[in-house]
């Protein structure tokens, strides 16, 4: 006797309901999709009871959102679960439910659908504020790495003479295990990791220039308002300004401190931008001439060393800015001064003009690494199917645990573990030899920078003529990496993943220059390796800093694309598809042997002498049921 429940609540059926299910795991013909078992589609009456249970569902003025909704349904047969907390779908209603049931991964895949990375997912663990600081701390972290590479940016940059690798064109790349493990938690999916664990090696480029835009917050200005300064001759060294000049008149300050009203603390470490404009000069007279306007020495002063220095102009305002990075408690000075012996013993000092001076100083963020915007458009099912293709494994979930594990291809055809149905054998109905589904050459392909290259495709080619020459099996999103290799520091070799365009200009004398332009969209998979140990120097010549570090990692495109891939994961498939054999198998089975039934391992049949892949098998109570089998090509005596 069938039963069938949705929110707890038993339907209604006829006392002769005619229930077919298919069983399956994966599809072994569609082997990019994601399959699952499922009823036929049946009715069933529109008594009370099942009206009630379908929210008035075809009753006139309805609101039922039962068709749109996931309804959790238990589908039995004389006591034995078949689907457990499993997916009923209403398809139309006349004047009988017209259903089905769907089990198996689909659960999952329903609630993924149409959600996104950006959108659906809290990946606050992954954004940050890209800086000297943090790429330098991401080499310890879990969540993303800075793994240098050629990103076709400007690899080498200079600091204070001291050339290193330029920070400033290298992106982060974040821990694909770790964007897996957030999606199952977010959508509530238990999982065994067994046969996965190497997508915690994997990491997920940021797919465009974090610097795209480079934000600036005022952190402080000052003004000091203009003043005239008699000065009489004064034996030797420079003149300084007084104390009682060296005091800003009006000052902002959204993050800081002022000591003494002129000396401006850094209250946190970051990227910043000095700024410094004045209008000042000194009077000069003289015995032997006419008076003279002359330029003074400005200087800003990080911790007492000139950072910004220039000489005033007595006719213009002039000014001065440098960006850097800065500490916290560095201290940031204004300095005016000049000297009453720089223009010859007879002249004479006598006055200060000054017309006014600013100082400003902006917090610059290097760029926001935010990938909730980034990911935005990456469908959560394409980056799920992506981690599976690429680990070569199907999804198999219990229907009693609902614990996903991962089945890879190679055990399905490990004949080792396979299941003895010599004794369930009734005949063979069905011999197929060729599959649609499949062409001589099967591509896995990447995407590319040059739509004709073709470099780093996966291919599986069957021995059969009569099939349509190829396919594209699976088409990703993710793009390969050129084949051109750049050398870091340390004779660490990467390949080249593009993220910058290069664009040469010339100007009107002829001077050549590059600029950059950040591409989007550009996802790359890679893994890293460490550099040897030694002192290495990372610059950024945006802000004007560096720092030295002993190791950092680099990326590794072995086993990254699906050149490698396909012939490590997928090789093993080529037994089922040359002189391929699909038979159809009468079957005399129990209600105890379909429930206890294990796709993921391989079936003998004497009768047959072969062991077969069991793709699917279709149940309709009070029949034989029949296998879909698909030969291993290992022929036993």
């Amino acid at each position: 006797m069938v039963e069938l429940t949705a929110y707890g609540h038993k339907f209604e059926l006829d006392e002769k309901t005619d229930i077919k299910y298919t069983k399956q795991i994966s599809d072994i013909f569609e082997l990019a999709s994601i399959s699952s078992s499922y009823t036929n589609s049946f009715s069933i009456p529109k008594t009370p009871n099942n009206t009630m249970i379908m929210e008035q569902l075809g009753i006139v003025g309805d609101t039922s959102q039962v068709p749109y909704s996931k309804v959790p349904s238990n589908l039995s047969n004389y006591g034995y679960t078949i689907f457990n907390n499993g997916w009923l779908s209403v398809k139309d209603t006349t004047d009988r439910y017209n259903i089905s049931c769907m089990d198996g991964v689909v659960d999952f895949f329903k609630m993924i659908e149409n959600k996104t990375m950006g959108i659906d997912l809290n990946l606050s663990n992954f954004n940050h504020e890209k800086n000297i600081a943090t790429v330098i701390a991401s080499f310890d972290n879990e969540y993303y790495k800075y793994i240098f590479a050629d990103y076709n940016g400007k690899n080498e940059g200079i600091f204070e003479d001291e050339e290193g690798i330029n920070i400033d064109y290298q992106v982060p790349d974040f821990n694909i295990g770790k964007l897996f493990e957030l999606v199952m938690n977010t959508f509530g999916q238990a999982y065994d990791p067994v046969n996965i664990e190497d997508i915690n090696d994997l990491y997920i480029t940021y797919p465009k220039n974090p610097a795209d835009v480079v934000i600036e917050s005022l952190a402080a200005s000052f003004y000091l308002h203009p003043f005239l300064t008699g000065v009489d001759s004064i034996g030797g060294g420079y003149y300084t300004a007084a104390p009682s000049q060296r005091s800003w008149t009006t000052s902002v300050i959204n993050e800081g401190s002022l000591v003494d009203n002129w000396k401006y603390v850094i209250e946190e470490d970051g990227a910043y931008r000095v700024q410094v404009s004045t209008e000042m000069y000194a009077y000069y007279e003289s015995s032997l001439g006419p008076f003279s306007f002359n330029p003074m020495n400005i200087d800003v002063l990080l911790n007492g060393v000139p950072i910004i220095s220039f000489m005033s102009d007595p006719y213009a305002l002039v000014s001065g800015e440098i960006s850097l990075y800065l500490s916290q408690g560095d201290i940031i000075e204004y300095s005016f001064k000049v000297s009453p012996y720089e223009f010859g013993f007879a002249q004479r000092l006598r006055e200060i003009h000054h017309n006014g001076s600013n100082l400003a100083v902006y917090k610059t963020n290097q760029g926001n690494v935010n990938l909730s915007e980034a990911f935005k458009d990456y469908q959560i099912k394409d980056f799920i199917k992506e981690v599976f293709i690429r680990m070569g494994v199907i999804p198999v979930i219990n229907s009693l645990t609902k614990v996903m594990r991962f089945v890879p291809i190679d055990e399905l055809l490990d004949t080792g573990s396979a299941v003895d149905w010599t004794d369930k054998y009734v005949r063979r109905i069905k011999e197929s030899y060729v599959q649609g589904s499949y062409a001589q050459k099967n591509i896995f392909r990447h995407k590319y920078n040059d739509e004709l290259d073709i470099s780093q495709n996966g291919y599986l080619n069957i021995s059969n003529q009569n099939l349509e020459a190829e396919k594209d099996l699976y088409q990703s999103k993710i793009y390969a990496p050129e084949l051109v290799s750049y050398i870091f520091p340390g004779g660490v070799l990467t390949k080249k993943y593009k993220i910058w365009e290069r664009e040469t200009k010339e100007d009107a004398e002829g001077n050549l220059s590059i600029d950059y332009k950040g591409l989007n969209g550009r996802f790359y998979i890679v893994k890293y390796k460490l550099s040897p140990v030694g002192s290495y120097r990372m610059v950024s010549e945006v802000v004007g800093a560096s720092e030295l570090v002993e190791q950092y990692p680099y990326a590794d495109s072995t086993g990254t694309t699906f050149d490698q891939i396909v012939p490590e994961k997928y090789s093993a498939y080529l037994g089922v598809l040359n002189n391929f054999r699909a038979h159809e198998i009468e079957l005399a089975l129990s209600i105890d042997d379909v429930i206890g039934l294990d796709l993921t391992r391989p079936y003998y049949i004497k009768q047959e002498g072969m062991y077969y892949i069991l793709n699917r098998i279709m149940f309709n109570e009070g029949k034989t049921l029949v296998g879909e089998f698909i030969r291993i090509n290992k022929v036993l005596n």
